[in-house]
């Protein structure tokens, strides 16, 4: 089996390393150029991968070190993410935008270190091995930094279930 063609793995993981960037907190206006930058990574790096790992991880790490780089070159606080949407009359499509935009806006208030094992492991469903290939930590950091975001992540559900119900993300008390 050769090495994978860069066209496929464009057109196979396009969409999860766009969606990827929103979640990192990367503004509307400048995400075509942020993934063009994952891209060109990616392709330089591309005969190095390991095949062993899934891609949706590598991207992911490519993806999150391109974010970080660019917030460093900007010297400037990461601002949220903000979605989109067209919001239907259906209460429940309304009630899921209202969730996307309620979970976007406390992922942007997280650390970009814990949003990033946050995204890898809870959202995108891949193990914490994975998730440390991804972003050349341990295993044992990478639990620790989610069971750290886990707790941080609720703290903030708490507080703004307090302050008003959010659709889709009632939390129960305990």
């Amino acid at each position: 089996m050769g090495e994978p063609r860069f066209e496929d793995v464009y057109r196979e993981h396009f969409a999860y390393v766009w969606r990827s960037l929103e979640r990192l907190g990367v503004e509307r206006r400048a995400l075509e150029d942020v993934a063009q930058d994952v891209f060109v990574v990616a392709y330089r790096r591309l005969p190095a991968y390991d095949r062993a790992l899934p891609f949706r991880p590598w991207l992911f790490g490519i993806a999150f070190n391109v974010v970080r780089e660019r917030r460093r070159r900007l010297r400037r606080k990461p601002r949220p993410a903000v979605l989109d949407h067209e919001v239907r009359d259906d209460d429940r499509a309304f009630a899921t935008v209202e969730a996307a935009r309620t979970l976007h806006g406390m992922l942007a208030r997280l650390s970009a270190e814990k949003r990033a094992v946050i995204i890898l492991c809870d959202l995108d469903g891949q193990s914490a091995v994975d998730a440390a290939a991804a972003l050349g930590l341990s295993v044992e950091a990478v639990y620790s930094r989610l069971r750290r975001a886990r707790a941080e992540l609720s703290r903030m559900a708490a507080r703004d279930d307090d302050e008003e119900p959010v659709h889709g993300l009632a939390r129960g008390r305990a």
